[in-house]
């Protein structure tokens, strides 16, 4: 950078002329960062919107059970998540286990629970991996607590608040990397009793279970048309659907 303009002083100061050339633009680019996004990076942006807008609307929905005409709407919702999918095999993968708290869900025997004197609580599901390759245990757990619990919660008011606690298992069953097979086969309730405002004691519960044959012959027979379908999987959404097509948000 400092030898040609020496030259030049040098043939000048020697009464010589060089010829006069086109000064060259350097081949060297200068780029600056770029803004634009990846592909990938618009569609991480575009499914956490997604699911953003579905969890807000099923919180305005109470679950579903304060859905107020917008049941359809909400079911876009589901099903334009469930278009962005990022795991193609959901039943394989290790995000299915864990504890779901239900969002909401359109299903008869989830909301008719609406209709008990009691107040409906916690709504989840415990997903474990099984004793065997390619099964699943998972427990659904309602809790309903009793009546006027929450309006005496708003109002700071330490109240017993024992609640019925029933759990139902099943025994899951891989079919495919996004279907399981269900078979109910425990039924565990911790029962609320009015004249025993503070409830049972810890660890006192009613339980029942199938022995592992009946599971097995029921497992036969209704694994095509009692199971569940994950259609959405990521670290924190789950979404579900039943042979009926009822929708599971967890």
């Amino acid at each position: 950078l400092v030898v040609v303009p020496m030259l030049i002083l040098a043939a000048a100061a020697a009464g010589l002329q060089l010829p006069v050339t086109a000064a060259r633009r350097s081949s060297i680019l200068c780029c600056a960062p770029s803004d634009t996004a990846t592909d990938a990076e618009v569609d991480d942006g575009k499914s956490a919107a997604l699911v953003a807008d579905l969890r807000l609307s099923a919180a305005r929905a109470e679950r579903g059970f304060r859905v107020d005409g917008a049941l359809e709407e909400l079911r876009q919702k589901v099903e334009a998540v469930e278009a962005a999918n990022p795991e193609p095999e959901p039943v394989d993968s290790p995000l299915l286990l864990g504890e779901w708290d239900l969002e909401f869900t359109d299903a008869f025997d989830v909301l008719s629970l609406g209709l008990s004197p009691l107040e409906v609580g916690r709504i989840s599901q415990n997903v474990r991996a099984g004793a065997s390759a390619g099964e699943l245990q998972a427990e659904n757990i309602v809790e309903l607590l009793p009546p006027l619990s929450s309006l005496a919660a708003a109002a700071s008011l330490q109240l017993p608040r024992a609640a019925t606690e029933y759990c139902v298992g099943a025994t899951c069953r891989r079919l495919s990397g996004c279907r399981v097979s269900l078979v109910f086969s425990k039924l565990r309730v911790r029962p609320w009793l009015p004249f025993v405002p503070w409830g049972l004691p810890d660890g006192v519960r009613l339980e029942a279970a199938l022995p592992s044959a009946a599971v097995d012959a029921l497992e036969s027979l209704t694994s095509s048309a009692v199971y569940l379908e994950t259609t959405y999987l990521d670290e924190g959404l789950r979404v579900a659907r039943g042979p009926g097509g009822e929708i599971y948000v967890l």
